[in-house]
């Protein structure tokens, strides 16, 4: 048995990140279905973009857009998404749907065109992973 672990460890690696890509974006995918029927639908504003850094082999800049809304008791909220971006998606000032949770209002999702092929990333991401990884046993 330990002998197939160590000849194998890469291609178990990948397959446990296919795994956890998987289940992050069934996950993502889930909490959206959830908040576009139960969710409060409204508009927000995109008020600026917060930058972030991703660090690997190439560092690279990530933008988290800030969305400001009125909640549904008339507050003004003003979010971080937890989801960021390579590129500038939004323009600042542009007016993006938004649904947030009843329960708890920073819980949102931006419904934009623009964000939809993003919603498949982790998944797909997660199948190329686990598959990679099975190739690599079975060769």
């Amino acid at each position: 048995m330990m002998e197939f672990l160590d000849a194998n460890y890469q291609a178990l690696l990948f397959i446990l990140i296919g795994i956890v890509g998987l289940a992050y974006g069934l996950l993502k995918k889930r909490q959206k279905e959830y908040l576009l029927k139960n969710g409060i639908k409204t508009i927000g504003i995109v008020a600026d973009h917060e930058l972030g850094r991703m660090y690997g082999s190439i560092s690279k800049t990530i933008y988290y857009p800030i969305i400001e809304f009125e909640d549904n008791e008339g507050k003004l909220r003003r979010l971080k998404s937890d989801f960021g971006y390579n590129f500038k998606v939004f323009e600042q000032n542009e007016q993006v749907e938004i649904y947030y949770d009843t329960i708890d209002f920073r819980k949102f999702i931006i419904n934009h065109n623009n964000t939809k092929l993003f919603d498949y990333f982790p998944f797909i991401a997660g199948v190329l992973f686990f598959l990679a990884g099975i190739y690599s046993i079975i060769i």
